[in-house]
């Protein structure tokens, strides 16, 4: 087997482990325990920057070549570089919405919200504020 798709295999390990580890955090969040946002938050910047400066790059020069070697079987793998800016795309987006996650954490730790209370974003933006609009019901 070539040196290059022997990197190429641990690249990928090594991208498993990590969404491995997220969907830990996720987990933990599920059970209503605190995940590390600083684990989550370094694996999305992994992952931001990691693929497409020098795994997809490998990718796409094996595939270009399978592609002149086999034609047919290039076809079955499907559209690769369709596949990676997907893949990039949902990755900006995870990494957008664990900011907005981290902002309304850092919020949370300066309104002091008592352990245990779920507020909503615009519950939490009025605390903020110092809204004093009590409870609606």
């Amino acid at each position: 087997m070539s040196e290059v798709i022997q990197v190429l295999r641990r690249e990928h390990a090594h991208m498993a482990s990590l969404v491995k580890t997220l969907e830990w955090q996720v987990s933990e969040f599920e059970k209503g325990g605190q995940p590390d946002y600083e684990i989550i938050r370094s694996a999305v910047e992994y992952f931001l920057s990691f693929p497409d400066l020098y795994h997809h790059p490998k990718e796409d020069m094996i595939f270009a070549v399978l592609e002149e070697r086999d034609p047919t079987a290039a076809h079955t793998i499907g559209d690769l570089r369709h596949e990676h800016e997907m893949i990039a795309a949902r990755t900006r987006e995870l990494s957008a919405g664990l900011s907005v996650v981290l902002e309304e954490a850092q919020v949370l730790d300066v309104v002091d919200v008592p352990e245990g209370v779920h507020v909503r974003p615009a519950q939490r933006d009025e605390d903020a504020q110092g809204s004093s609009h009590g409870p609606q019901g």
